[in-house]
């Protein structure tokens, strides 16, 4: 039985509303059947749900914050969030935090679900001079060490959470903002959302991991309800792909991308990659901002993997040469946007250091 806890009926009314929102973009609009089968599983697998006072957040009371998950040894997630109560902000951002709370939950189980067994063995590989057993839980991967289990793609798992809340977003408000959501250069709305600077590595991932120029696909499938999980490109040249394996990946089973990262970039090369990942995110957590030098050497991997993947699937003929360039420039746009950002806060970052040093040279002087 699921703990719920919400401070005011509004706040009911708005898990529910999410919790539709999330699912129609995950299973379509018209499939019912296979959204009660997955509601049972999830709300078996979640220990509790706790909607909160926004003013607790306010005063910083123990672990309250925005959202905070936790994962259980009994294979259960635990959510909390804020909600109506004492939130004077726009309703926008307030739906969207209670939908990628949610999103949260709904990875953490998802890939079970479908049947992807609990700490099911990869492979041993050979990490940071040691021997590791890889394994994914709750939508993320795991490896072993000498002394612990370290989770490695957390991170990416919240920034997927962050895109897929506003992709159920634009359901609700009726927009088909879907590219830019997927691909565009960040612009000042996408600030409310909860990782909004630094969701270019997401970007970046999903662009170099898709055959579906222009995030057609993905789009069509939007537009017409039918949603996002297991969409396919067809084509007269090779059948039938994945429209985005990192999108399936993170969906299903985190283990899936990281073959195919390494099949390229060599074996470990994405638990090293995705542990900078982390690294970021968790400074960007702390202090708001993102480690330009680590974003920057983050998003070069990227694009190498992402170029000469598409290479790959050009030259064993599962592309035509159109799709091949159309999915390069797509991926150098998505590239140039994220550095351009990162120039941006590096800039802001700069202008802030100045301002602050004049307010200590000022205040020097008047004493």
């Amino acid at each position: 039985m699921v703990e719920m806890l919400c401070e005011c009926k509004k706040d009911r009314v708005l898990f529910r509303d999410m919790l539709s929102a999330n699912l129609n973009l995950l299973f379509g609009k018209g499939n019912d059947e296979e959204k009660d089968t997955f509601l049972e599983y999830f709300f078996e697998h979640l220990e509790y749900f706790h909607i909160n006072d926004w003013a607790l957040r306010e005063k910083d009371i123990g672990d309250v914050k925005v959202v905070s998950s936790k994962f259980f040894d009994n294979d259960k997630v635990g959510i909390k969030v804020c909600g109506y109560e004492n939130y004077a902000g726009d309703e926008a951002y307030l739906q969207h935090v209670n939908s990628f709370a949610l999103w949260q939950a709904i990875l953490a189980v998802y890939g079970e679900y479908k049947g992807i067994k609990k700490g099911c063995k990869l492979c041993e590989l050979k990490l940071y001079g040691h021997d590791s057993t890889v394994f994914s839980s709750c939508g993320f991967i795991n490896y072993t060490t000498p002394d612990d289990v370290i989770p490695s793609g957390y991170y990416l798992s919240l920034l997927m959470a962050d895109m897929l809340a506003r992709l159920s977003l634009c359901d609700v408000s009726n927009s088909k903002d879907v590219s830019n959501i997927l691909y565009g250069e960040e612009k000042e709305a996408d600030k409310c959302t909860i990782y909004g600077d630094i969701q270019g590595i997401n970007k970046l991932l999903i662009a170099a991991f898709s055959v579906d120029v222009n995030a057609t696909k993905l789009y069509d499938s939007f537009v017409s309800g039918e949603g996002i999980e297991g969409v396919f490109y067809k084509n007269d040249y090779r059948g039938c792909l994945l429209a985005n394996s990192y999108i399936e990946g993170l969906l299903n089973d985190p283990l899936m991308i990281m073959e195919e990262y390494d099949r390229i970039m060599g074996s470990g090369s994405y638990i090293y990659l995705v542990d900078k990942i982390d690294y970021l995110c968790e400074c960007f957590d702390e202090c708001s901002k993102p480690i330009a030098s680590v974003f920057m050497q983050v998003l070069n991997n990227i694009l190498k993997f992402g170029k000469m993947r598409i290479d790959r699937l050009y030259f064993n003929e599962y592309i035509t040469k159109e799709e091949h360039d159309d999915l390069v420039s797509n991926l150098n746009q998505v590239y140039a946007s994220c550095k351009k950002n990162i120039h941006v806060q590096k800039v802001k970052s700069a202008r802030k250091k100045f301002k602050n040093r004049v307010k200590q040279l000022v205040k020097g002087d008047k004493k």
